[in-house]
Parts: structure tokens; C-alpha cells; sequence
């Protein structure tokens, strides 16, 4: 299989090429700095040169490929307008372009995230089919592009991760770090069910 994906040198990203290539696919990736490529991908790691903005070009020719995964987006925005500009306008952008392309992607997933759904206000399980309410410029544009996604007319996938662990994470380095030293931070409230079926 063949594939090409945006946010392929952040935390999720790097791990799927791993996984990917692993499994003998062609991968694709679109990257803003090569110097974050680790090492044991450069070989393997298929480069398109470039950020979210070289969706705008009308003439951008994407490599012919099986699968798109969207994973590239801004989560500590600058300002409102920021999350709307990458986390909406370059869905939008990348849309426009795989429908000037000479192929569809029999796939295309986009990576959303659970503040499209807002937040649980009556502690009951949530479900798909229940109202997003999102609540902040973040998940408002990510709702926004998952409805976006939802009405191509080729196969998508959208998905809500929550806070994501693992090796090589930067963001939650320090909780793990203050876990070791024999410290921790407990919830406190009222538990809430914050599941989605």
C-alpha cells in the first residue's frame, strides 16, 4: 500500500511511519523541517517538501497513492484565527487538492480530537450520533473539518483521539518525570464519563 501523510514527523506521526514502513508500505510524508526526521526513517521516509500551505497551490501534484492520513494540525494556537487556519482551512485546502488530482485515495483519515465534541455536561456516556458542542476555537475547527471531510465523495475516516502517551512525547515528558519522583496528582470532583461509542 501507499500512503501519504501530513504531521509525519510529530508525536503520532512517527510512530505510524515506523509502523507503516515496517509493514513493507510506500509512505509519503509531508515535511516543514527535515531535521526532525529521526534517523532510522530517512532511509525509508518518502519526502514532500513543504507545509499545510502548499495546499493553496492549484497546480500541487500529490504522489499517486492508496491512503491519505491527516494528521498535521496546531493545538496551542496563537490566537483563534490560527486554529482556524490550519486546523479547518488547510482540511479545506488539502480537499481541494486530492480532487484535482489524476487519482481518489481509497482512504482518506483525519485526525480530529475529542474538543470537536465539547464537553460532557450530564455525565452520560456519550455517543457518535449525539450533538457536538465544542466549545472553543480548537474544537470548533476541528468539528468543522470533520463535517468537511464527512461530505467527500471518496471513503474518510474520522477519528477522536484523546490525550495520547507514548515514547518520544515531549508535551507529556514532565507528568511522567514528577511520576517517577514518587509524586502524584489525583482528580478531584465529581467523576465524569467522558467515553464516546
Amino acid at each position: 500500500m501507499r500512503y501519504f501523510i501530513t504531521g509525519c514527523t510529530g508525536f503520532i506521526g512517527i510512530h505510524l511511519c515506523r509502523f507503516l514502513l515496517s509493514q513493507d508500505n510506500e509512505v509519503f510524508g509531508l515535511v516543514r523541517n527535515p531535521e526532525k526526521i529521526p534517523e532510522d526513517l530517512k532511509p525509508k521516509l518518502k519526502v514532500v517538501h513543504g507545509d499545510l500551505s502548499i495546499f493553496k497551490k492549484d497546480n500541487l501534484v500529490l504522489p499517486d497513492v492508496d491512503v491519505i492520513i491527516h494528521l498535521a494540525g496546531v493545538v496551542s494556537g496563537k490566537n483563534p484565527s490560527q486554529y482556524n487556519e490550519i486546523n479547518y482551512q488547510s482540511v479545506k485546502d488539502l480537499l481541494s487538492t486530492i480532487s484535482r488530482q489524476n487519482f481518489l485515495p481509497k482512504k482518506f483519515i483525519f485526525a480530529s480530537s475529542q474538543a470537536a465534541m465539547g464537553p460532557n455536561l450530564h455525565n452520560i456516556i456519550s455517543k457518535e450520533t449525539d450533538q457536538a458542542l465544542p466549545i472553543d476555537p480548537y474544537g470548533i475547527a476541528k468539528l468543522n473539518s470533520e463535517k468537511l471531510v464527512q461530505s467527500q465523495h471518496f471513503p474518510t475516516t474520522v477519528f477522536r483521539p484523546s490525550l495520547v502517551l507514548g515514547p518520544g512525547d515531549p508535551a507529556t515528558l514532565t507528568l511522567f518525570k514528577i511520576a517517577k519522583s514518587g509524586v502524584a496528582f489525583l482528580p478531584a470532583g465529581k467523576a465524569a464519563k467522558r467515553v464516546t461509542i
